[in-house]
C-alpha cells in the first residue's frame, strides 16, 4: 500500500480509534463505507485546519458565547 494514497490527507478520512480498522482500511465519511486507500478519487478534498473545523461545526453544531452564558 502506498503512503501516497489520497485518503491519508483527505478531509473525509475518519480517524476515530473505536472504528478498529487496520492501516490497510480507512472509513470514508463522505462515501460512508470502508475503503482501501486510493491514489485517485473524485470526492477527494485536502484536509486543512479550516476544513476540519467547518466539518466539525456541520456535524456537531456551534455553541455561541451567548449559549454558554445562559447555563
Amino acid at each position: 500500500m502506498s503512503r501516497d494514497a489520497l485518503c491519508f490527507s483527505c478531509l473525509y478520512k475518519d480517524e476515530r480509534p473505536e472504528l478498529g480498522f487496520n492501516s490497510e482500511l480507512i472509513y470514508c465519511a463522505k462515501k460512508e463505507i470502508v475503503v482501501r486507500p486510493k491514489t485517485k478519487c473524485d470526492l477527494y478534498v485536502r484536509s486543512t485546519d479550516e476544513g476540519r473545523k467547518e466539518m466539525r461545526n456541520m456535524m456537531y453544531g456551534v455553541i455561541s458565547d451567548h449559549d454558554l452564558q445562559e447555563e
